[in-house]
């Protein structure tokens, strides 16, 4: 019972032609500009429409569009249905003719549930949206998260969104490399929306450097996007020259892990393997892009020119439930560079982590220094890490876990500060 981009993005420049209906056409343009929907995206969706005879296009200098029924008389269920399709068609329902259906007491429940989803599109009319915007505009300021993000106000650059799914849609089919975190989840919801879920494969790869926590967390959010997943057995360790820890650590793992995936996408026949790189990653220190190019692993979202603060605008857009995730990168980047890494270290950050996480501290990292923890939290949570209370149970939980010293950065938390000891030309970050 998805309902995709194509059928959000049209209610909404409908919504927003209803709003201006005074019988004169507008310029597609400006109902794009004003909605945040990509032009060239909102073109082919108006043609969908105007074939249906929902709208009418006028030629000329003061051509656009306007309706060609009353948009009272246009529901959001007719849209939906028109670009994606009847409602349901992946939920079991009478007309399956499921041998299982006589002794099946599911099927009930998904016929309501897809029942009761068209009752509720079918009440609501694109004119009564416009009408209901209208009045809250006029009673209610922006609603703002806690993130700082505007609701409606995402600031991505629809062309760059634009450019993202084009070049999705170029792969034809894909393996997607999908951790669960938010980069890799908007690429997984675009492949889905784009390609379809017949022609994408969630491939998350798990091993020594991962914890239990992220797999379940992908788990659940491939199959809250109804995607088919696969977990990809890795074992870093056995990787020739990473347990050593080198700086170009990442470029031995990734390149591991990639020609498994390789492996997979063929054996499964798709045409390509996709990574969830954005814009920003390039500007970092990250051995692991390297390997992604020698591969020839594809990277849309970055390829289009989104920015990490685009990702999650476009995460929040689609309804993702981990749009505000904080990064969990793997646990082979606490350790200093020549240190190393062994499964009982690894296990010791993963203990120590899970500690301030149920301390409450949900972004944090326990950087391993032998004996010693040097725990980072967030800056504006430093004092708070250091009060008395706070801090005994830090102190006697990371002592628990193995660690005879536990420090607190005054620094705070910052992405990479095991890379701060290398000479890089500019400032660096790896996790």
């Amino acid at each position: 019972m998805n309902i995709t981009a194509k059928s959000k993005y049209a209610v909404r420049a409908l919504v927003e032609l209803a709003g201006r209906s005074n019988g004169s056409p507008v310029p597609l343009i400006e109902i794009a500009e004003s909605r945040g929907i990509p032009a060239r995206f909102l073109e082919q969706l108006f043609a969908n429409l105007r074939r249906a005879g929902i709208l009418g296009s006028v030629r000329g200098v003061n051509g656009g569009f306007r309706f060609s029924r009353s948009p009272d008389q246009v529901t959001v269920l007719e849209v939906v249905q028109l670009l994606d399709g009847p409602l349901g068609a992946a939920l079991c329902t009478v007309s399956d003719g499921c041998d299982l259906r006589s002794v099946c007491g599911a099927g009930d429940v998904w016929l309501q549930a897809k029942l009761a989803t068209e009752e509720v599109l079918a009440a609501a009319t694109i004119q009564e949206l416009a009408d209901w915007e209208s009045a809250r505009r006029t009673t209610a300021p922006p609603a703002h998260s806690d993130n700082g993000y505007v609701e409606g106000a995402v600031g991505v650059d629809p062309d760059a969104v634009f450019r993202a799914r084009t070049l999705i849609r170029d792969l034809k089919s894909a393996v997607v490399a999908f951790s669960g975190g938010v980069d890799s989840t908007v690429l997984l919801a675009l492949a889905m929306e784009e390609l379809g879920s017949a022609r994408v494969l969630a491939a998350t790869a798990h091993g020594d450097v991962h914890t239990s926590e992220e797999l379940e967390a992908a788990r659940r959010v491939a199959s809250s996007l109804g995607a088919r997943h696969v977990v990809v057995e890795t074992r870093e360790l056995d990787v020739p020259g990473f347990a050593q820890n080198p700086p170009d650590r990442c470029f031995l793992c990734r390149s591991d892990m990639y020609g498994r995936l390789w492996e997979l996408a063929r054996a499964e026949g798709f045409e390509a393997l996709a990574d969830g790189a954005n814009r920003d990653d390039g500007a970092d220190y990250r051995p692991g892009m390297r390997a992604a190019a020698a591969l020839g692993v594809r990277s849309p979202l970055a390829e289009a020119g989104l920015s990490k603060a685009d990702v999650r605008g476009i995460a929040r857009e689609l309804g993702l439930a981990n749009w505000d995730r904080p990064a969990s990168p793997c646990l082979s980047s606490r350790f200093p560079y020549g240190e190393e890494i062994t499964a009982g270290k690894l296990a010791m950050v993963e203990a120590a982590e899970r500690c301030l996480h149920d301390l409450g501290f949900q972004t944090a990292r326990v950087r391993h220094h032998g004996d010693l923890a040097r725990v980072e939290v967030p800056s504006e949570r430093v004092a708070s890490a250091a009060a008395v209370s706070c801090r005994d149970a830090i102190v006697e939980s990371l002592r628990r876990v193995g660690y005879t010293y536990v420090t607190l950065d005054l620094q705070g938390f910052r992405s990479g500060s095991m890379n701060e000891t290398l000479d890089l030309p500019s400032a660096a970050k790896e996790a």
